[in-house]
């Protein structure tokens, strides 16, 4: 999260609705999980501060997931277009690898 200015912000919330094909694991310190949304609490923000919190999920199958956080705060916001991120991940199938001993007589 990172305020562009050009005031100070203040009631900062970053909400990321969690796409379909994913199960959440864990978030950073500030944030909640609930029935698939996690809700981070920013707080003030200055302008020009930068924030970053971490969301973990586990994926449920290959593909591309396409994920959207949007920000707000409490002021007004001349520039809403900056205020939602959106970004897709490649889900490539898991490697398994397995030993098997070989018993020589």
């Amino acid at each position: 999260v990172t305020n562009n200015g050009p005031q100070d912000a203040t009631d900062v919330i970053a909400v990321d609705t969690l796409p379909f094909g994913v199960n959440f694991v864990s978030a950073s310190a500030g944030c909640s999980e609930l029935s698939g949304v996690v809700t981070c609490v920013v707080g003030d923000l200055a302008a020009s501060e930068v924030v970053s919190f971490d969301i973990v999920v586990v994926p449920l199958a290959e593909g591309t997931i396409t994920n959207t956080a949007v920000v707000s705060g409490h002021e007004l916001d001349p520039m809403l277009a900056n205020n939602t991120a959106t970004l897709d991940t490649t889900v490539l199938p898991a490697t398994v690898y397995v030993y098997l001993p070989i018993a020589v007589k």
